[in-house]
């Protein structure tokens, strides 16, 4: 029988994290499959846990109780943290404080050289990591001469020339234009889409959510939501008592339909709208 880790390649297992200052868990009895090649969004609003969860997720932290499997790597086993660090792979808020060398290119080899990768195999990766990208004709630049959204992308290639099976982003975009978001995000996606790679995406940007397979909402350290984007953010009143917004689209459907307009469930993006208006507006069309 296949191994869970072939399926889940992120697993928490009633996971609980206290800070030693804290007298209520920052992550309380999570449980959480993610599945393998999936695009999965967290959401919850300041100190719900979500960056907590992310460090948990790549052994920064340690859990306090529960276990949580990286590609069925036990992280509290001291041993296996250089290997789990191998599979997933973390992208940081502020991409400052991910760059550490003076060249774009240089940049990028530097997990590498950590990991041992021979000089010779590392060059395809390295360059296959900046197309992957788009930074390519920026290889040799300064990272202080990029701009936001481009210092953020070396960061994401520096950890795809890792060849991770799992990409946690803590809220990846939260210091970029949005511009530099759409970027960022698009950049991911694709990785995701075209090379299968598993990405845990924690944002507080709605738009963001929207386009994930999957949405987990944290709230007081727990899961309080957890589903396709259609089926979360239908509940409109729900989430925005969670602290949250929901895309733009959602709340306007939510509004139209209280107005008298039949619209269906699961409208989060302008195109949607679009569609579902025209159906409604112009039946026999």
């Amino acid at each position: 029988m296949p191994d869970k880790s072939d399926f889940y390649p992120m697993r928490t297992e009633d996971v609980c994290y206290q800070y030693d200052e804290e007298d209520v868990a920052a992550v309380d009895h999570v449980s959480l499959s993610v599945t393998k090649g999936s695009f999965v969004a967290v959401l919850g609003h300041n100190g719900s846990g979500k960056s907590t969860l992310a460090k948990l997720m790549n052994a920064l932290y340690l859990p306090t109780e529960g276990r949580v499997l990286v590609c069925g790597l036990d992280t509290a086993q001291d041993e296996e943290v250089w290997h789990i660090r191998r599979h997933a792979g973390m992208v940081f808020q502020n991409p400052d404080n991910q760059i550490v060398a003076n060249v774009v290119r240089e940049d990028v080899a530097f997990g590498l050289e950590n990991l041992g990768v021979p000089h010779e195999d590392m060059i395809p990766r390295i360059d296959a990591a900046l197309a992957a990208v788009r930074m390519t004709e920026r290889a040799s630049f300064a990272p202080h001469m990029l701009s936001g959204g481009q210092k953020q992308r070396v960061a994401v290639a520096g950890v795809l020339a890792m060849q991770p099976e799992v990409m946690i982003l803590d809220e990846a975009t939260a210091m970029l234009d949005p511009a530099g978001r759409a970027d960022v995000l698009a950049t991911v996606r694709k990785l995701n889409r075209e090379q299968g790679m598993t990405v845990i995406w924690i944002t507080h940007f709605m738009e963001e959510a929207a386009v994930a397979d999957r949405v987990v909402v944290l709230d007081k350290g727990k899961i309080a939501l957890d589903g396709t984007p259609a089926a979360v953010f239908s509940q409109v009143e729900k989430v925005k008592a969670l602290g949250l917004d929901v895309p733009p689209m959602a709340e306007l459907a939510m509004r139209l339909n209280a107005g008298g307009l039949s619209l269906p469930d699961g409208i989060l993006t302008v195109a949607d709208m679009v569609k579902e208006l025209k159906k409604a507006l112009c039946p026999s069309k």
